[in-house]
């Protein structure tokens, strides 16, 4: 029997890395790529995510704080050399820009 293993926050967080765009671009067509708005912390996310905190990420996602990315934000990263901060949540890719 499979057990998962939940992450820390401090595991997390060396996960966690800047990254460029179209380096992850691929994430983006296989629809696993979710932007974290720039007032959260993305490590929170990662752990509601991780948790499967349903309410928490409703609420996220009712106010666009958390949401996939869309077209707009692809087309706009990829035309330049956008950096994003990204941790994986399996399956999920979560980003965040870097201000």
């Amino acid at each position: 029997m499979n057990q998962i293993t939940h992450k820390t926050k401090g595991e997390l967080a060396q996960e966690c890395a800047a990254i460029y765009y179209k380096e992850i671009e691929r994430f983006f067509a296989k629809g696993v790529l979710i932007l974290v708005g720039k007032d959260l912390d993305i490590l929170d996310v990662a752990l509601v995510v991780q948790n499967d905190d349903s309410e928490q990420l409703k609420q996220w996602l009712e106010s666009g704080k958390v949401l996939p990315v869309n077209d707009e934000y692809a087309v706009k990263w990829s035309q330049g050399e956008t950096q994003l901060l990204a941790v994986t949540v399996v399956p999920w890719l979560l980003v965040q820009e870097i201000i």
